[in-house]
């Protein structure tokens, strides 16, 4: 049997409150993108901790990410991942990449961050065959609503 749960903003609050561990630099970053027209197009802080869950569980060294926008997933992975770990970016955005890489400086992962401002296609038939997951923005065209983290087949 299916059970689905409405999720309240009540409830929402109590699943923060009792289980999201925001590191200080997510914290800032989130705050600063939520006063942008476009924050709707951020992931939740829930979904950056279970994505750093996700880089951990598999062991990933190397992650790809299509659609960055201010960078705070890019920011979770790269905070999970271990000292030689690497993320590449995908995003066309020079405007929002730069409160990105801002906010990379800012926590002392950027140098784990390679970024393209490109259309993500070139960048990933460059790039995929060398990386342990692969994260794709549900905002991310060609991928338009279909967010997903996975190791690559």
């Amino acid at each position: 049997m299916s059970r689905q749960i409405t999720l309240t903003d009540q409830l929402l609050a109590y699943l923060h409150k009792v289980s999201l561990r925001e590191a200080e630099p997510l914290r800032r970053l989130r705050e600063e993108t939520a006063r942008l027209p476009m924050a709707g197009m951020q992931i939740s802080p829930d979904q950056g901790q279970f994505m750093a869950l996700l880089v951990r569980l598999l062991g990933a060294r190397r992650c790809l990410e299509i659609g960055t926008f201010t960078g705070y997933s890019s920011l979770a992975v790269a905070l999970a991942l271990p000292a030689e770990g690497r993320v590449v970016c995908c995003d066309v955005s020079e405007e929002y990449t730069a409160v990105a890489r801002r906010a990379w400086a800012a926590a002392g992962v950027a140098e784990k961050i390679e970024l393209h401002i490109a259309p993500a296609r070139a960048t990933c038939t460059a790039t995929s065959a060398s990386t342990s997951a692969c994260c794709r923005s549900a905002t991310a065209s060609p991928w338009r609503g279909s967010a997903e983290m996975r190791e690559p087949q």
